[in-house]
């Protein structure tokens, strides 16, 4: 039996550091940073720091925050594919990369006033944030 609590926890241990790697990995692609986790979460950027380092797993309930954060369901997060078993989005281009780099140039005033302004755009267009898709 003992064997059998030694490989559980070695799976979840596994999970958890898949569950970390995507979280980082999203918060890079996504030209988010630590401090945007810190804030969605309410955590300190030592906690964060943490996570990063793997010296301390993520809390099951920041799950949510987090999704909505990375603009990903908890599926997405948890197991890396939506319920249809889809992966995310694919790799960003150069243009992708480009606006990206712009927006990492911009003081956080600035990139909330993109953020609110795109908002914006995007209900004029009868779109919305979360379902990009006209009505």
């Amino acid at each position: 039996m003992s064997q059998f609590w030694d490989y559980f926890g070695e799976l979840m241990s596994a999970q958890r550091s898949e569950l970390t790697e995507r979280v980082f990995r999203l918060l890079d692609e996504k030209g988010l940073t630590n401090k945007d986790l810190e804030r969605a979460t309410g955590k300190s950027s030592s906690t964060v720091s943490n996570w990063k380092s793997r010296m301390s797993p993520l809390d099951a309930d920041l799950i949510a925050p987090i999704c909505e954060l990375l603009g990903v369901t908890c599926d997405y997060l948890l197991k890396g594919e939506d319920a249809q078993g889809r992966g995310f989005a694919p790799k960003p281009d150069a243009l992708d990369e480009e606006l990206l780099a712009l927006f990492h140039s911009m003081s956080d005033s600035g990139k909330q006033r993109l953020i609110g302004r795109a908002e914006e755009m995007l209900l004029s267009f009868g779109m919305s944030r979360e379902y990009p898709q006209a009505k």
